[in-house]
Order: C-alpha cells, then structure tokens, then sequence
C-alpha cells in the first residue's frame, strides 16, 4: 500500500462527496477498500456515503459497529 496513493483516494473521496458526485464516490471507496480496508477513514467514507446515498438502513447497521471499533472518533 503506498501511503500517497491511499492520500489521493482520500482527497478525491471527499471531493466527490462534496460535489455530490455518488457514483465516483463509490468507484474510489472500492479503490480506498482494496488499499486500506480496515483504516477509520476508509469506513468512515462508507458510512458516510451511506448517509449520502440515502441508504439509512445500511448507515444505521454501520453507525454503532464504528462507534463500538472507533470509540474515540
């Protein structure tokens, strides 16, 4: 895993939730889950494109296992 190509998924992830863009969004959390897959930020993205996507009930499943693995963030 380069640490420059996990920064630059990270940097397009937030611009593509940013801009609504929910379908690239998608494509680079599933680049972000091959290369750092377990990391906060990484599912922190997928909840928060849950959140996005209007898919609650999913979020809702996400939301407690975060908090119960990152109880700090």
């Amino acid at each position: 895993m380069s640490r420059s190509v996990v920064a630059a998924l990270r940097d397009n992830m937030r611009r593509a939730l940013s801009e609504g863009r929910m379908q690239d969004a998608e494509d680079i959390l599933s680049r972000l889950k091959q290369e750092d897959p377990l990391s906060r930020e990484t599912r922190g993205f997928e909840l928060e494109l849950c959140l996005n996507s209007n898919r609650l009930t999913e979020a809702g499943a996400l939301a407690p296992q975060l908090c119960r693995l990152f109880p700090r963030s």
